[in-house]
Parts: C-alpha cells; structure tokens; sequence
C-alpha cells in the first residue's frame, strides 16, 4: 500500500476548488495472471481539501486473481476482485458541485484496449454504469482543469455534490475482466497472446469548475506575514513569530499613539492587534474581533507588548505572533558583521537631532570589507553613514571579498600588499592568512621543475626594523627547492663555521644561481615589488671574523645586507620574533617541517668543532627522532634549500 500512497502523494496538483481530486493505481497485469492487486489492513485513506474527500479502503484479505481467462459479463460483475473508492462531502457549499471520475492508461500499458471491459457499481454491486469495453468510453477534457486530449482520460462517471449538501457520500466499486469474444489464439501459432502483456490504468476524480492547485490551498491558509511596521519603521524579525522595534519619543512624552501596519502574504488573511503585558502571557481565544491591517496603539517609554493574530483565508487555526516596540529617546544601530570585528567605539545607538554619524569600518581576517549595505542581499549602494535627521532603527550589513593568495594574479597581491601601509614596507596583515601557497615553475639545477610558494609573515614591520628579514610581508618556499652542502671540500676541517654562512658555498648559491632563477621564474610586477632584505645569522664563538663579514654590534651575528633570498635564521623561526606561521602553534618546533622530514639549513653557525665529536656545524629546522626542532647539523650533509623573500614598497 505504501506504493500507492506515494502516488496518490504525488497527485495533490489535481486539487479543485472545494474539492479533492485525487489519483489512485490499479494494476491489471496479464501474465499467467491478468488482474493482480493486493492491499493489507483496514485503513481508511483519505486526499482532501476543502468540502469533497476521495477516499479509497484497504481490505484484508488481499485481492488476487491468478491464471485469468476472458469472462462472460455476468461472470465479471461477480467476480471477487475489485477496487472500492468513494467520495464525500460534510461541509454544505452554496452551490452544485460537479465531479466526474476518470480512468488513465499508462504509457507502459501493452494490452489492446478492446479486450479490456470495466464495471462500475456501489459497495453493494448496484450498477452505476453500464459495462463497457475501455476503448468504447468517451474521451475526457476539460480546460478549466487543465485536462487536454493529449493526457487520454476515458469517463466513467459524472456526478454532483448538491448544494447544501452536509453528508454526501457516493461508494464506487471498479471491476475489470478480458473480454469473452476474444480469440485467444489468433495468432494460430498456440501461443496465447496475453503472455507477458499488461494493462494498467489510473482512477482519478476531478471536481469540475474553478481549479485550484496545491498553490491556490496553500494560500488560503497562508497566515505568514510578510512585513510589519511602526510609525513609518520597518520592523526587525527576531525569529519566526517574534518582532522588534525600536521608536523614537521626546524625553518630555510618557507615551504616544503610532500606527502599526501589518502586510500578511495572503492579502485575505485578517489580522487582530491587542496590547499584552508580556510576549509570554496567555489570551483566551474566543471571540477575538478581527481588524484591519492598520491600527494606532498607544506605545508608553519604555517596553511594549503587542499581540498579533492572523487568521487564514480559510479560516483554520490562527498564527500567533509577538511584537515588542521599545519607546526610547534614540534609535539603535545594528552591525551584522558576519564575523568581522568593528572598532571599540562604533555607536550603537543616534538621536534624530544628532549630527551626522560615519559608520565604522570593519575588520576580518582574510578578508576586504567592501561597504555597508542596508539589507543582506547587498542590493543598491553601499552606506557610509546615518544622515542627520534620521529616524528609525537601523540595520547594515558587512560584505566582504575574501583575500585569495592562491588564485589572485601577481599584480593584485603586489597591489594589495603595496596599499594602505602604515609606512613604506608595511603589508596588508591577514593576506588570505599564513599557509596559503600557490605554484612556481623555476629552473634547478637546469631542470624545469615546481615548487610552492607559502604565506610565512604578514606583522608589519615598524620605522627600525623594516629591513630585518622577520617582519613585513614574507613568501617562503613551503618545500624544498634542491638539497645542498652548506660547504663543499675538506669534510673533516675543524674551522669550516669560520666567516658564517657569508663564507659558505650554501650562500654563493642562494643569491647567485637560485636568486636568478626566481627572478627569471616571477613577473616583473613581483620583482620589482621584493625588499633588499637584511638577516642577522649567528657565527660559532669561537670564530675569529677573519673574513671581514660585517658583524652586529656584540660581534655575536654576522649582518648580511641587500638580500633578495635569503635563508632563515633562528630570529625567523624562534620566539617572539618569528614568522606569523611559526608561531601558529604555541609550540614552535612544530611548525619546522616541509614537505620532506629531512632538516633544511638555516644561516646560523653553530660550532667549530661540537662537544660531542661533530665537525664544524650549523643550525637546522627539521625532524630529529621524531620530533621537531631547531638543532646542528655538520656542513657536510645535503640538507633541504628552502629561503624565503619580502614584497612591498621598494624605496
């Protein structure tokens, strides 16, 4: 039955005005067994809609004949297997309505029509209709139903539910058999000619005159509303039946009289307007008076209530809603930020006599703001602010672009980094964040090969630092671009930290052969944006600085200026100072590994010679013993290449 049910379901376009027009499935199948239809339990199933129900009953036992043959009339108007529907009206309409019961073939239906007969007659097998071979029954249209010829509905009966007619019930009893003069080996090959053929036909009833889709019911018990306002203000919807509005009153009223204006979206709808003591209390339903849309109510200082009832077309059950009118002295300023943050001292509330209030701007991380809009389609132009002599609450809407560093094109990551700086080398703080990466072709080692591109560092850099190599906005290779020795020859000497990474064959790389390769690699709009950079990389304390490499102040660092790539150092990658990225996790030895486990250089020396037996070693991040950190390795290991470069204004 549950088949059938869903059928039905799916028929509920065919509703007619006061009436019910409804869709059931009889299938007659002929394969060893013509009429086969089952249906379990006792449930009475009902489509309906205002005055007129088609009804339908489920018997027990289920119906089922098997190895069918043709039958004399008399044979089939006794037969055990049918189909009962009905149709009923309780509710007495002024006017006839007509109906008419239909029958429909369907498409997969393969039996020659006329050696199909049907029946009509009452639950008591009093004829109703004469019976008649299918294709001899007329052909149904009407336009008013939106039934054409095309949909071949055959007529099995015409009716009327009489005016004023409180309990109108008509029962109808369908049989079907093949008809007895039916040569059943016509085609003389003894085979029957009904294997494996089926004949299959819906039952609809239609109620005649004006059509009423599902649509049309829909609203007639519509009791929504579509819009609500007070004293010329559009109304906030809090939730579904909730309402909230701020008003404006002299500080020297205690009260005033406004009008509430309530649009439903079924204009038909009636609507009642009462004044509660609160949005929880309960009100006696009968006898409620319904009013216009429009009503003046007396709104105190303070917190108002208002109750509004709104009843359907149809007249079935009511939809309760609440509406709370605040009587200030100020309207309220609602910011929908969708996750943006406004400065501490956007106002939040304005007087109509106050003078005129520019809105804030907003911050979100990865994103652009993009104006303020006064509804959250962002239709019309933005606002930029609430012009003096205003009046009403008000609600704006944030929208925003979100900041992709893989998919904008160079020149617009170069211009949003390059705008609205604090000073010169200042970026735009949370360009799609830290970790967003994008592609690169470049040449290594004479091979064309990719490599990605990494947001590290966004913190701007401040008037002393805006050369250091761990502040502005810093792209890092987020893999490793080649392995390299930091230096190359004599693996055993003991003094090969001497000079730093300045002395270092790793350094000769780095800014001869890589560097060119990057910059052959990028547009010119990006390289004419990178930074001369400047690193801080530690030297071994035991280094002499023979090498005449310029050193910081406490002689602890050698300072390597006019950097386009570079490599990190302990300050890019450790403590406060570190990039955005590394600092990511509150612990920073987990953000060290790329996309190998191995340890990539850093420029800080460490040791001449280690305490533990090591050679001349300099720092590395990476993986050890399945941990990550920052810790020495000998210059003579291939260890990961991955530097880093600053874009922004070049001075």
């Amino acid at each position: 039955m549950k088949k059938i049910k869903e059928k039905l379901k799916d028929r509920r376009n065919l509703v007619a005005f006061l009436g019910i027009l409804g869709i059931l499935l009889i299938t007659v199948g002929v394969s060893y067994s013509f009429f086969s239809y089952s249906r379990n339990g006792t449930t009475e199933n009902t489509i309906s809609s205002g005055a007129i129900k088609f009804i339908y009953t489920e018997e027990n036992p289920g119906i089922t004949l098997e190895d069918a043959m043709p039958m004399t009339d008399a044979q089939g108007k006794v037969q055990n297997d049918y189909f009962d529907f009905k149709v009923t009206s309780k509710v007495g309409s002024g006017i006839d309505i007509p109906y008419v019961v239909t029958a429909r073939k369907t498409s997969d239906s393969t039996l020659p029509e006329e050696y199909v007969k049907v029946w009509l007659s009452d639950w008591s097998n009093n004829e109703i209709e004469q019976v008649k071979k299918y294709d001899a029954l007329p052909g149904y249209t009407n336009a008013t139903l939106n039934i054409d010829a095309s949909k071949n509905e055959k007529l099995l009966y015409e009716g009327i539910v009489p005016r004023n007619s409180n309990n109108y019930n008509k029962q109808f009893r369908l049989r079907m058999w093949i008809a007895d003069d039916i040569d059943m080996n016509s085609n003389n090959d003894g085979v029957s000619i009904y294997n494996d053929t089926k004949f299959t036909i819906r039952v609809n009833v239609y109620a005649e005159g004006e059509a009423r889709s599902d649509e049309d019911a829909n609203s007639r018990s519509n009791a929504n509303i579509q819009s609500i306002s007070v004293d010329g203000n559009n109304v906030t919807k809090v939730d579904n039946t909730h309402y909230a509005v701020s008003i404006f009153m002299d500080s020297s009223s205690e009260s005033m009289e406004v009008p509430i204006v309530v649009n439903t979206q079924n204009s038909n709808a009636t609507v009642n307007i009462e004044k509660v003591n609160s949005i929880g209390q309960v009100i006696k339903e009968d006898g409620i008076k319904m009013l216009s849309t429009t009503k003046n109510v007396t709104v105190n200082s303070g917190t108002n209530y208002f109750k509004i009832t709104v009843r359907p077309e149809d007249k079935s059950e009511p939809t309760i809603y609440y509406l709370t009118i605040n009587g200030s002295s100020s309207y309220s300023i609602t910011y929908n930020l969708d996750g943006g943050t406004n400065p501490s001292n956007a106002r939040t509330s304005y007087t109509p006599a106050s003078s005129t209030y520019t809105l804030p701007t907003p911050t979100k991380e990865h994103y652009w703001f993009d104006g303020w809009y006064e509804n959250a389609e962002f239709t019309g132009t933005p606002v930029t602010k609430i012009a003096n002599g205003s009046s009403g609450d008000k609600a704006f809407y944030a929208k925003w672009s979100e900041k992709y560093f893989e998919t904008d094109s160079w020149e617009t990551i170069v211009a949003n980094v390059q705008a609205g700086h604090g000073d010169r080398y200042a970026p735009i703080a949370g360009y799609a964040g830290v970790q967003a990466k994008r592609p690169i072709e470049m040449v290594v080692n004479g091979n064309t090969e990719t490599h990605y591109l990494r947001v590290s560092n966004t913190t701007e850099c401040n008037g002393t630092n805006s050369y250091n190599s761990n502040c502005g906005f810093v792209i890092e290779f987020a893999d490793f671009i080649t392995t390299k020795k930091m230096k190359n020859g004599d693996f055993y000497t003991s003094n090969a930290t001497y000079g730093g990474y300045p002395s270092s064959d790793l350094y000769t790389y780095v800014n001869g052969e890589l560097t060119t390769s990057l910059l052959n690699a990028l547009p010119s709009v990006v390289v004419n944006a990178m930074l001369d950079t400047t690193s801080y990389c530690s030297k071994a304390s035991s280094d002499p600085n023979s090498n005449n490499y310029e050193t910081s102040d406490n002689n602890g660092y050698y300072v390597i200026r006019n950097q386009k790539l570079y490599l990190l150092s302990s300050f890019d990658g450790n403590g406060a100072s570190a990039f955005d990225y590394y600092r990511l996790n509150s612990d920073n030895r987990y953000r060290y590994e790329k996309r190998y486990t191995d340890p990539w250089w850093t420029c800080d020396a460490a040791s001449v010679k280690s305490s533990s037996g090591y050679y001349s070693s300099f720092y590395t991040f990476g993986s050890q013993n399945g941990s990550s950190r920052y810790y020495e390795y000998e210059y003579r290991y291939d260890n990961g290449v991955s530097p880093a470069f600053r874009i922004g204004i070049v001075n």
